[in-house]
């Protein structure tokens, strides 16, 4: 091909602009990827007879990882807004994955930058000339060449996605250790003897090791906030920071630097410090760090302070959600078969307050890759229904007729609620002695036979071990379930909540126009007032400009908007007893 001779550099119509892209920050640093693609760019603008100026070449994947399917990329915008500014007229992309892999990315970027004026030439895809003639035919197939090179591209990397993930997976089905990231604090990698010295198991690092079991015997009368206190003052390293790889600014900007609240949370609570090993569904064991009895210990301390911190964000004065954590998504919630909750967040310049749905914009790639479809709900203004919400829960304070049958009947089922809890307390704490006494007496047995050393005892000795284990583990679900009980809120109201909600109905009309945030959301709690939102109950308007609307219906322990009051659905008003080999006995709701 004869090269052509570049023009003027400081002619728009002879100036290139040039888009290089890696997927991770190490490949451009460590990688020929980005020196490859700069050679095959300078070998394109000399055949294009274009000058390429350095401030004009494009790079992301240097300063931080570029996902090809990622929208917004620092050095992508800047081309797009060079493009804007008119400074190139001719685009030299090596190849189209370097562009995207995105289909709908790749198409919206490439008409808008043709829409700038800007010639985008690929070095993958042959060079299809403009017809002069009107004939369609030659923007046919160069868009149909490109929708097919960005297909590919995406297919590429969801191909690699799929390769790895089943990788692991497999890798863990067989019983390794699968060594994503660094090695978990306490821990190090064991590696195979293969050539790429491929991670397969946990060694146990006793140095680390030791921080974590004090970390465990402090934890069960410290808090977590003086936990790290006392790492501070002791001067313990915290996790990454004996990391040596130091050429990535973002790898080592907070790593290794201090201990945090949710490391230390992390360290009491995974149960690889017990000795098993989780990824995905796959488990096995591993080298142990703390006792069983100890991390139990430790759980159950952390469930007791956990249930009687302060009030959370939702009861805060400084919280101005109402209903966060309130609204129910009923679609979400059918298609998915668990609660999907709204979110609670601000949005655009303005700040405005919204409820949104968590599925309503779900990141690109996770609702293509697991096949989710968007939440059909809109967006929620947050003062426009909580406006409508406060103007309900008014009306019915002001009917007093209706008020007292509700509050007698919430006082009614709060009664058997009571009653439930109760007895299954009891029913609870009584398998829990049985389950203690089985362990000390299996503890006690297998004391004597190791004591004895006897082929029969030898023979017996894995049979009591085996029941000693299945009572620790049925001990573990039982106190589980009992803190569960405990700290389950009750259905209706009590003697003090009905007598505060007669109080507010005789003064409501003062109630409803000088109560700040901080008093309606505590009256909102007081009736337990919550929504599902869906296909059914009252039309209420959510957002005003435009204007759109959506079925609500509202729940509490009083009526609202004429619909009939209830509770949440977590209650003790009846469980039954459910039976589990050699007699054991535990109770579900």
């Amino acid at each position: 091909m004869t090269t052509v001779q570049p023009k003027s550099e400081t002619d728009p119509q002879f100036t290139a602009a040039s888009y290089e892209r890696v997927s991770r920050q190490v490949q451009a640093l460590y990688g020929h990827g980005l020196k490859r693609q700069e050679r095959n760019v300078d070998e394109m603008a000399r055949d294009n007879g274009v000058v390429l100026p350095p401030d004009l070449r494009f790079r992301d994947g240097v300063d931080d990882n570029a996902s090809g399917a990622a929208w917004e990329l620092p050095d992508l915008d800047r081309c797009m807004q060079a493009a804007r500014d008119g400074r190139f007229k001719t685009l030299l992309i090596p190849t189209s994955d370097r562009w995207t892999r995105d289909t709908p990315k790749g198409l919206w970027m490439t008409r808008q930058i043709r829409a700038y004026g800007v010639r985008v030439v690929w070095g993958d895809i042959p060079d299809v000339p403009q017809a002069t003639d009107g004939n369609p035919y030659s923007e046919h197939w160069r868009q149909k060449m490109e929708v097919e090179a960005f297909m590919d591209a995406e297919l590429e990397r969801n191909k690699i996605r799929w390769r790895t993930m089943n990788g692991r997976r497999d890798k863990a089905a067989a019983g390794r250790v699968v060594g994503q990231g660094a090695a978990p604090y306490g821990y190090a990698y064991v590696r195979d003897n293969s050539p790429k010295r491929l991670v397969c198991g946990l060694a146990v690092v006793e140095v680390q090791a030791d921080v974590v079991r004090e970390l465990y015997a402090r934890a069960r009368t410290m808090a977590i906030g003086d936990l790290l206190q006392w790492l501070a003052a002791e001067r313990i390293p915290p996790p990454g920071a004996g990391r040596t790889f130091r050429k990535v600014q973002r790898y080592t900007k907070n790593a290794g630097t201090c201990w945090n609240d949710l490391s230390v949370y992390r360290i009491l609570t995974s149960r690889l410090y017990l000795g098993e090993y989780t990824y995905h569904t796959q488990a096995f064991p591993v080298p142990a760090i703390v006792p069983a009895d100890l991390f139990e210990e430790v759980g159950i301390a952390l469930a007791s302070r956990k249930s009687r911190r302060g009030a959370a964000r939702n009861k805060t004065e400084s919280d101005e959600f109402l209903f966060r954590g309130r609204l129910i998504c009923e679609p979400c919630s059918a298609r998915t078969g668990t609660v999907v909750l709204l979110h609670a967040k601000r949005a655009n310049n303005m700040g405005e307050r919204y409820y949104l749905c968590p599925f309503r914009f779900p990141r690109s790639h996770g609702a293509r890759f697991d096949g989710r479809p968007r939440c059909p709900l809109p967006s929620i203004r947050a003062e426009v229904l909580e406006t409508h919400a406060w103007a309900a829960l008014m009306a019915a304070l002001r009917d007093p007729v209706q008020l007292r049958i509700d509050i007698e009947d919430a006082r009614t089922r709060r009664r058997l609620d009571d009653h439930g809890r109760e007895d299954r307390r009891r029913a609870i704490e009584g398998s829990i002695a049985q389950q203690e006494r089985q362990l000390a007496g299996a503890a006690r047995r297998i004391a004597a036979l190791e004591a004895e050393g006897t082929e029969q005892a030898g023979e017996e000795l894995p049979i009591q071990a085996q029941l000693r284990d299945e009572a620790k583990e049925l001990l573990v679900r039982l106190r589980r379930d009992l803190r569960e009980v405990q700290a389950m809120p009750g259905v209706g109201v009590s003697a003090d909540e009905a007598a505060e909600l007669e109080r507010l109905a005789a003064m409501v009309d003062e109630v409803e126009v000088t109560a700040n945030a901080a008093e309606r959301r505590h009256l909102i709690d007081l009736v337990g007032l919550r929504a599902r939102i869906g296909d059914e109950g009252e039309s209420v308007v959510v957002q005003v400009k435009p204007k759109r609307e959506t079925m609500i219906t509202w729940a509490g322990v009083i009526s609202i908007a004429g619909q009939a009051s209830s509770d949440s659905p977590t209650s003790l008003l009846n469980f039954v007893m459910q039976s589990l080999p050699s007699g054991r006995l535990v109770f579900a709701a």
